[in-house]
Formats: structure tokens, C-alpha cells, sequence
């Protein structure tokens, strides 16, 4: 092979080389946006799942509350059936709501 040759292949190598760096530059920056879009998104996320989480404390604790009050007042008898009625209808609420945070939560999880 003669040393034009070989300077022929090595100049188009480097070419094609130089053709792929730059080539690539865009789809760096490209894959940067990606990534910072990305990780905006698990940010996002991870604030709707503690925010999840916290909804889900609040109904359990109302929950509690309304269970107990349900019990007291059919234990007592002593209230209308309209309000065991209301009581039975938040319960009902809020037991699906709940269920509802329940179900996000294991698609969700903190890193």
C-alpha cells in the first residue's frame, strides 16, 4: 500500500471522525434536556407521592375518628338514624378516596 493511501484512509477516518463528534454534540445536549427533564420529573413526583402519603395519614386519622364516633353513636342509640346515616356516607367517602391514594402510591416510589 502506498503512503498516499494510507494518508488517503487516515484523512477520511479522521473526517468521518470529526463528522461523528460533531454529529454527536447536538444529541448531547439533546440527552442533557432528557436527563434534566427526567429528573424534574422524579422531583415532581417524589412531592406528589409525600403529598399522597400525607393525604393518606389524614384520611386514616379521620377515618379512625369517624369509626369511633359511628360505634359511640350506635352503642349509645341515642341519635337520629339521619346522622348514623351521614357518618356511615363520610366513612363510605372517605374509605374510597383512600383506596384511591392506595392505588398510586405503589406505582410511585422515592428513590
Amino acid at each position: 500500500m502506498s503512503i498516499e493511501a494510507i494518508a488517503a484512509i487516515f484523512i477520511v477516518f479522521n473526517l468521518n471522525w470529526l463528522v461523528w463528534i460533531f454529529s454527536r454534540k447536538p444529541n448531547n445536549e439533546i440527552e442533557l434536556s432528557n436527563i434534566a427533564t427526567i429528573e424534574a420529573s422524579r422531583a415532581l413526583l417524589e412531592s406528589q407521592l409525600e403529598e399522597c402519603f400525607e393525604k393518606l395519614a389524614t384520611l386514616t386519622l379521620t377515618k379512625a375518628r369517624l369509626e369511633h364516633r359511628l360505634d359511640n353513636a350506635i352503642k349509645s342509640n341515642k341519635v337520629k338514624d339521619s346522622e348514623i346515616w351521614e357518618l356511615n356516607r363520610r366513612y363510605r367517602i372517605l374509605t374510597v378516596k383512600r383506596q384511591e391514594i392506595e392505588k398510586l402510591t405503589p406505582v410511585i416510589k422515592p428513590s
